[in-house]
């Protein structure tokens, strides 16, 4: 079969390679000779170096590995023990009326659930409020001393026995903390003083018997448990101590 073409196309055809003709050399004046026209002139350019770089951070399996990514560990939530709506509104009321007294149980709180370290921070807080405020010193003392900062410890201590100095349950965990340091001579003037102010304190007696083996002064240390089970026969005391 010949094809054959119309007048019509024939002339279009002719028309349109003389137009690409006529064009051809325009279009390669603007691309080989045009960038002369750009010098001198303040032209901007893509920061190639930048995806350069991002490219090569890229390049590993893991993107987070690739641009070294240190995912942050959540920081722990607050220890809020459940409470009752009433109960939560008379606790909304006691921080407004009273907010020493909600400090302080806060801490305490904190304290029961062994968080220490946000114990310490509640009992500081009351203690900005209320500087003399005996028992805060006394509990973030023994939260201290629970996180090993036995020196931190006996500050606040003491700090409770110059505002209350007959507390014999506060010289205990004195002795206590100074026996955590082997700071035995030291610890044994506490229990004494414990023990002057509450003579029938078990657990003070049976720690300084503890310290006065320690010391080496066994006799002193089997007198010291014969009067802890005298006053408290379910006293733990070591066995070495007769």
């Amino acid at each position: 079969m010949k094809l054959t073409l119309s007048p019509s196309s024939t002339l279009s055809s002719f028309f349109g390679s003389r137009v690409a003709a006529l064009l051809l050399p325009i279009l390669l004046f603007v691309l080989l000779g045009g960038c002369s026209l750009l010098e001198g002139k303040d032209v901007h350019l893509p920061n190639l170096d930048m995806f350069h770089e991002f490219s090569e951070n890229m390049a590993g399996e893991d993107p987070a590995d690739a641009v070294d990514y240190h995912e942050q560990e959540p920081l722990p939530e607050p220890h809020t023990p459940y409470v009752g709506d009433a109960e939560e509104r008379q606790l909304d009321r006691l921080a407004a009326e009273d907010p020493v007294i909600f400090m302080y149980q806060r801490g305490n709180e904190h304290f029961n659930a062994g968080e220490y370290e946000r114990a310490v921070a509640s009992y500081d807080n009351v203690l900005v409020l209320e500087p003399e405020h005996p028992r805060a010193h006394f509990k973030k003392g023994a939260s201290l001393h629970m996180l090993g900062r036995y020196e931190e410890a006996l500050e606040e201590y003491d700090a409770h026995l110059a505002l209350k100095p007959d507390d014999a349950h506060v010289y205990y965990d004195r002795g206590n903390t100074l026996s955590a340091m082997s700071r035995w001579n030291e610890a044994v003037d506490s229990y004494t003083r414990a023990i002057k102010l509450d003579s029938s304190y078990a657990e003070a007696y049976a720690n300084r018997a503890y310290v006065y083996l320690k010391l080496g002064d066994a006799a002193a240390a089997s007198q010291d448990a014969d009067r802890a089970r005298a006053l408290n026969p379910a006293i733990s005391i070591p066995e070495s101590i007769h």
